[in-house]
């Protein structure tokens, strides 16, 4: 069947009016697309901000949420998503350094400086911690055991639970005092662990206070300072392009 050419259907003038309407309703559609894309791109996420304290001991050993933290200073700060972390931890006045976990991808990089170094993904961030029974390495010298509590406490606006973490040791006795490491998490906000929190990482949601009670002496405190929801590019959480990735060297 031959077809007539489109001029004999359509007038010259319609027939301008039919392209140009196609051609707008194709960019209308690209640019939706393009803007669809976008958003999916964007990550919504968390920075939170932390800062360190001590304060004494109570007589009783009684560990409260509720304290009046004294000489704080800031301790580390975050981004958080429930695939991507990245924490800026303060090792000393002058120094600090950076941390970029890709959950998803098992990824660990050390940034320092200029320069990225992948780190192992289960050497580092698997913790020593496990549940009552559950079974662990017999040749571990230090453990803690996780124990989840039915306390709660509202902390900056957030429903918090509270976790306990016993440190113990293989060769422990019953006079030893007990080391307790008491969470209180977020489940609303992503979790978050890194090489030098990894007791974190069985805790379901966010840290927003821990106080550590060697049984003695002061209790060593964490807590959130601010909270915010930001927008960010995925690419956010990639490993910046003016950076050197360090490889380690081959073993073979």
């Amino acid at each position: 069947m031959i077809h007539p050419p489109s001029s004999l259907l359509y007038p010259a003038g319609q027939l301008r009016s039919f392209v140009s309407k196609s051609m707008f309703i194709i960019l209308l559609l690209i640019g939706n697309i393009s803007h669809a894309q976008n958003k999916v791109t964007d990550l919504e996420v968390y920075k939170i901000v932390y800062s360190s304290y001590t304060e004494p001991r109570a007589e009783d050993g009684e560990v409260k949420a509720v304290s009046i933290p004294k000489n704080e200073v800031h301790k580390f700060s975050l981004f958080a998503h429930s695939r991507y972390l990245l924490v800026t931890d303060r090792i000393s006045k002058t120094d600090s350094s950076k941390w970029l976990v890709q959950y998803n991808e098992k990824k660990l990089w050390e940034l320092r400086g200029s320069i990225a170094l992948p780190l192992s993904y289960d050497d580092f961030l698997t913790s020593d911690v496990y549940l009552e029974n559950e079974e662990r390495d017999s040749l571990l010298m230090d453990y803690g055991i996780l124990t989840f509590t039915v306390d709660t406490a509202t902390i900056e606006g957030y429903h918090c639970k509270k976790a306990i973490i016993e440190i113990t040791a293989a060769d422990k006795v019953s006079s030893d005092p007990k080391k307790l490491m008491h969470i209180w998490y977020c489940p609303e906000l992503p979790a978050a662990y890194w090489p030098t929190m990894n007791h974190l990482e069985r805790i379901p949601g966010a840290l927003l206070l821990t106080k550590y009670d060697r049984g003695y002496g002061d209790v060593e405190c964490i807590r959130v300072k601010k909270i915010t929801k930001q927008k960010k590019a995925a690419t956010f959480f990639n490993i910046p392009k003016n950076m050197m990735i360090l490889y380690p060297p081959s073993m073979n």
